[in-house]
């Protein structure tokens, strides 16, 4: 299981497909280096976000790797090998992530 510190890096990787007045701006709610959800509301959004931006654009990514993986032009291979191996690592985070939000108590401050 994530720590919330290292959720909220997951996070901050991810923050940047929105803007913080944008429904889906979620991900700049959370506090530093605190990756708990403010409240239920925060994590339902939180958890929407993920599921209907993040993951699809991970998946997008191992798609693209796997497609030009199998391309004959030798030089494209390892450019998207290299895409193949971010987006499964960035699926695998992205997932530990969304499991962390599942289960974390709410931030309550210090």
């Amino acid at each position: 299981m994530l720590t919330a510190s290292q959720a909220h890096r997951i996070a901050l990787l991810w923050e940047f497909h929105t803007s913080s007045g944008e429904p889906d701006g979620c991900f700049y709610s959370f506090h530093p280096n605190d990756a708990r959800p403010v409240s239920e509301e925060h994590r339902r959004q939180c958890l929407a976000y993920l599921e209907l931006a993040c993951i699809p654009l991970a998946n997008a990514d191992i798609d693209r790797g796997v497609k030009w993986h199998r391309h004959p032009n030798p030089r494209r291979v390892g450019c998207y090998s290299q895409r193949l191996c971010v987006g499964v690592r960035n699926l695998r985070q992205l997932y530990q992530f969304r499991n962390f939000l599942m289960v974390a108590t709410l931030y309550v401050g210090h």
